[in-house]
């Protein structure tokens, strides 16, 4: 199935070796609500967010995400499991989890990014393995909407951790969220309210 200039909803159901190219809306793909299966996934050139999942429950195997302009997988108050995520020439982040959402990774790949993953606005986000090489922000835990808590993200496996973690600017952690690498609670550096000017 390949698919070019138009955007996809989804409200539930199975995508198979799916290829986006040139998506020119706000997403190329957008779950909403849905219980939907995701194999093989692969978005090219977006000009805006590759996959956003608002609500509901997505599990997939794998999602690639070459070149978009904003982010490759951007959830609101869903329920995320899945086996493979990459990025390259990322224009924004990675992986964007928010508003509630429960996320649980196996594996996050990627190069020439802006920001790895997001855990915002209560969200509960777990990565086995991370691997990321040249971004601004590997990994960030904040509030950005007030109405929301803390948020908490947890990365089991970093591969280059051990490389880049004298540098504060690598890892953002507001105030009263948990951000937590390689088993090491990387301590709050940066107050919420401030997160906005920081991360844009």
């Amino acid at each position: 199935m390949n698919k070019k200039q138009w955007d996809i909803l989804v409200l539930s159901g199975n995508l198979e070796d799916v290829e986006i190219i040139s998506s020119k809306g706000e997403d190329a793909i957008n779950l909403v609500n849905s219980k939907s299966f995701i194999n093989n996934l692969e978005i090219l050139d977006s000009e805006s967010d590759g996959i956003d999942v608002d609500f509901g429950n997505l599990l997939f195997t794998k999602i690639s995400c070459i070149k978009a302009f904003n982010d490759c997988l951007d959830t609101s108050g869903a329920t995320i499991k899945g086996d493979h995520l990459y990025g390259f020439e990322i224009g924004d982040k990675l992986a964007s989890f928010g508003e509630q959402s429960n996320v649980n990774l196996k594996n996050i790949n990627g190069s020439n990014i802006n920001i790895g993953v997001v855990s915002k606005d209560s969200s509960y986000v777990e990565v086995d393995n991370l691997e990321i090489s040249n971004a601004r922000i590997y990994a960030a835990a904040y509030i950005k909407k007030f109405f929301f808590g803390p948020a908490k993200l947890k990365i089991n496996s970093f591969k280059n951790f051990s490389q880049i973690e004298s540098d504060k600017k690598n890892f953002i952690n507001a105030e009263e969220n948990t951000l937590i690498v390689n088993q090491k609670n990387i301590q709050s550096n940066i107050n919420s309210k401030e997160i906005f000017y920081l991360l844009n």
